[in-house]
């Protein structure tokens, strides 16, 4: 039982020990003492279950909050690991495409050779 429990039970107790002393004696100061030590002490542990439900929403909050972090830093992981394998197909796509090109421009660069060779002879006839 936390402190303030003990302190709110002991008012509460104490508070309707004399409240009902003074209603048979007739003493209504100690009565309204007493009712006003009662009521003090329902509302220290109204207060404190009020307190330990701000902490219990506090602590979920903060709990929600670290767990979007750490989907958040998953998601972006996964998303940055797909760009990174993207990337790298779109270089391998790229290095074919050079190499393709390279390939034709050679060929073309030979047939052009070869009709060059076939004009030079015409013109020699």
């Amino acid at each position: 039982m936390s402190n303030e429990k003990m302190k709110s039970l002991k008012d509460k107790v104490v508070g309707s020990v004399k409240e009902g002393a003074g209603k048979l004696t007739g003493n209504k100061e100690l009565e309204v003492k007493g009712k006003a030590q009662h009521l003090a002490g329902e509302a220290r542990e109204k207060a404190d279950e009020g307190l330990k439900k701000a902490k219990d929403l506090a602590d979920s909050a903060k709990d929600n909050a670290e767990k979007a972090i750490e989907d958040s830093k998953d998601k972006s992981e996964k998303a940055l690991d797909s760009l990174r394998e993207k990337a790298e197909e779109l270089e391998e796509k790229t290095k074919e495409f050079v190499d393709e090109t390279k390939e034709k421009s050679k060929d073309l660069k030979d047939k052009a050779a070869d009709k060059v060779d076939e004009l030079k002879d015409k013109f020699k006839k």
